[in-house]
């Protein structure tokens, strides 16, 4: 200072200079309060500071006393305005790259947990009821129905083998027998999942309520399952036929299996309610329909 060369002053000796220099008198307390706020903000906020950083809570707080400080001194704000502004540009850059990989996390952690629930597949067998009086083991009969299950097999996609005859004529023990016998014989000879299902088509009631139970075996989602089968806005055959749209995403994970259709005593009724034979979804299995309805029995069935 004793040399009297400014140009070489830096922010320190300029402060002292204004603050405390006898050389300057009558110094409006505005501007001598304003300055040693500048000046400490500085030593304190900022040049001196620990950690090297500032929060976004201190970086705002920090801004708006150098703002402040400046408007009282009737100095331009427009620098400081841009930092501002940049600072915000930038923490909200920031903080969009971290919502983008969030969501790419997250996105990573459905399709991993999806990947899990379709491989998560497990075989089971559900069988029409028991009857209360014994069963005749007709093990000709299971045979040769087995031996045409398994010509139909040979051809593409979906097929089905009609059991018909008069009530009493045992037709859903005799779909049972055949297909325990068939979900052994595929256990047996392969670790693959397979299953057997029982769908009671006595009527639409019924069929709805055993959709629902295949969807929970195959484990669809419980609240697709839930709402669809609860809903007051569809009828009972839509709910069916979206149970079946469901089911059918998960049926392609299992390598083979069969359905049996049972009760059956009108086939009109069910109507767009069976898996179609053109869908490529249900292609690795095979459906047994127990009916009372001959008549109704295609002459390819």
């Amino acid at each position: 200072m004793t040399r009297g060369n400014r140009a070489e002053w830096d922010c320190t000796m300029l402060f002292y200079a204004i603050l405390f220099s006898d050389c300057i008198h009558s110094l409006n307390p505005v501007v001598w309060s304003n300055v040693d706020k500048l000046r400490l903000f500085r030593n304190e906020e900022f040049a001196h500071i620990a950690q090297g950083h500032l929060s976004d809570a201190e970086f705002q707080n920090a801004i708006s006393k150098v703002e402040n400080a400046f408007l009282a001194l009737g100095l331009s704000t427009v620098k400081i305005q841009d930092k501002r502004k940049k600072q915000f540009r930038k923490k909200r850059r920031e903080y969009m790259r971290q919502q983008r990989n969030f969501g790419k996390k997250r996105k990573k952690e459905r399709n991993t947990l999806e990947e899990r629930l379709n491989s998560n597949v497990s075989s089971f067998c559900i069988l029409p009821p028991k009857p209360s009086h014994d069963v005749t083991n007709r093990d000709a009969d299971v045979c040769e129905i087995i031996q045409k299950l398994k010509e139909l097999k040979k051809s593409a996609g979906l097929s089905y083998l009609f059991i018909s005859g008069n009530p009493g004529s045992c037709q859903s023990q005799m779909a049972s027998l055949v297909a325990k016998r068939c979900f052994d014989a595929v256990k047996e000879s392969t670790s693959t999942a397979s299953f057997v299902m029982t769908l009671n088509a006595e009527n639409s009631k019924t069929l709805l309520e055993s959709y629902a139970t295949f969807a929970r075996h195959l484990k669809c989602p419980e609240y697709a399952v839930t709402n669809t089968f609860t809903s007051k806005d569809l009828s009972t055959d839509e709910k069916i036929r979206r149970l079946k749209t469901l089911i059918s995403t998960k049926i392609e994970l299992y390598s083979s299996w069969l359905l049996i259709v049972d009760n059956v005593t009108s086939m009109s009724h069910l109507d767009g309610n069976l898996p179609d034979s053109g869908n490529g979804q249900w292609a690795k299995g095979q459906l047994l329909i127990t009916t009372q309805d001959t008549a109704s029995i295609s002459p390819s069935g």
